[in-house]
C-alpha cells in the first residue's frame, strides 16, 4: 500500500511540477443504510487527491472497506455543481476488494469535508461515506 501511494504521489506531482492542486483524504466512517447484515463501518484509509480544475480531480488511495478488506482505489472526480464553499457531483473509478471492482456515486463536500453516496444494489445497501482532505 505503502508503494503504491509514494508512486501515486510522484506521479501526480510530475505532471503538475510542484503539489499545488494536491490534498491528503484521510477516510474515516461509512454508513449503510437498512443493512441485512453488519458491515464495518470504521473505514480507516488515506488517499491523495489532484484538482486538475474547478470541476474535475482525480484520487487514489487505500481504506479498510466494509467487508473487512483493505480495498485500493483510483477515482476520477466531477463536481458541476456549487453554492458558496458546497460542491456536488459524481464520481466514478476502480476499486479492489469487492465482488465489482467498479464503483461509482455522487458526492457533496463543504470545504475539506467529502459525503459520498454509493447507490443501493441488489447485493449492498445504499452506503455513506466520510472522508476529509488536508491541503499541502
Amino acid at each position: 500500500m505503502r508503494t503504491f501511494l509514494v508512486v501515486f504521489t510522484l506521479a501526480l506531482a510530475s505532471l503538475t511540477g510542484h503539489a499545488e492542486g494536491l490534498s491528503l483524504q484521510l477516510h474515516g466512517a461509512s454508513h449503510h443504510v437498512n443493512a441485512k447484515r453488519t458491515f464495518n463501518e470504521a473505514n480507516l484509509g488515506l488517499g491523495l487527491r489532484y484538482q486538475q480544475s474547478n470541476t474535475v480531480s482525480f484520487q487514489g488511495g487505500f481504506y479498510d472497506n466494509s467487508v473487512n478488506k483493505t480495498t485500493v482505489y483510483l477515482l476520477a472526480q466531477w463536481e458541476p455543481l456549487s453554492l458558496g464553499s458546497f460542491r456536488a457531483g459524481v464520481f466514478g473509478g476502480v476499486a479492489s476488494g469487492y465482488q465489482l471492482p467498479v464503483v461509482a456515486g455522487g458526492m457533496v463536500s463543504y470545504k475539506a469535508i467529502t459525503l459520498r453516496v454509493i447507490p443501493k444494489t441488489p447485493k449492498t445497501p445504499l452506503t455513506f461515506g466520510l472522508e476529509v482532505g488536508i491541503p499541502f
